[in-house]
């Protein structure tokens, strides 16, 4: 990746994962329960797509979430409705928690919406696409042994601030959380 092409985001944290399940979602409200406190922050899962119409990668028609008509929906979610990766990311206490869904080619302008909405405050998202088109303040991959990383992970693993492995531990944790207050507090 050329990291000339990309945007800095300061206030960004950035989660990916070499497979689904591996704990994104998870790591994302131990972070924000334990900044929250020190630091407003605001949350995001991001799903991007090849192509409008697509059907779920996963198989079938799957929830709707990888079908777009338009170049990218942004949403704020409000509820904690259960089961929603949203929902657990509101009950760790994030601010305000946004869904972002978009096609690959336009996610640079579609991050640009969420950028807008989301403010200045620390922001944590999921997504391994968004790191070529946005270089975070710190961007963490977590790995499951055995997986064959899915294609977006492949692309960006090279780029990944730290490495660590699912499930992460209590000194993961630690660890990540001493590299965001290290960057918050050097700017």
């Amino acid at each position: 990746m050329d990291n000339h092409s990309v945007e800095t985001a300061r206030n960004l944290i950035l989660i990916g994962s070499t497979g689904r399940n591996a704990g994104k979602t998870t790591l994302a409200a131990a972070l924000i329960k334990k900044l929250r406190e020190q630091h407003p922050v605001n949350a995001a899962k991001i799903i991007t797509v090849e192509r409008k119409g697509a059907l779920c990668p996963r198989g079938g028609t799957g929830c709707g979430a990888c079908s777009l008509e338009r170049d990218f929906v942004l949403g704020e979610e409000h509820a904690c409705l259960t089961g929603k990766d949203t929902a657990q990311l509101l009950m760790a206490g994030a601010n305000r928690v946004f869904l972002l869904r978009s096609l690959k080619r336009t996610l640079s302008g579609a991050f640009a919406a969420l950028r807008d909405q989301a403010g200045s405050e620390m922001l944590i998202a999921e997504s391994n696409s968004l790191r070529t088109v946005v270089k975070p303040a710190l961007f963490v991959m977590l790995t499951e042994g055995g997986v064959c990383p899915k294609p977006s992970a492949q692309a960006v693993m090279k780029d990944a601030d730290l490495v660590v492995s699912a499930p992460f531990t209590d000194n993961d944790l630690a660890r990540i959380l001493a590299r965001i207050l290290a960057r918050l507090n050097h700017g």
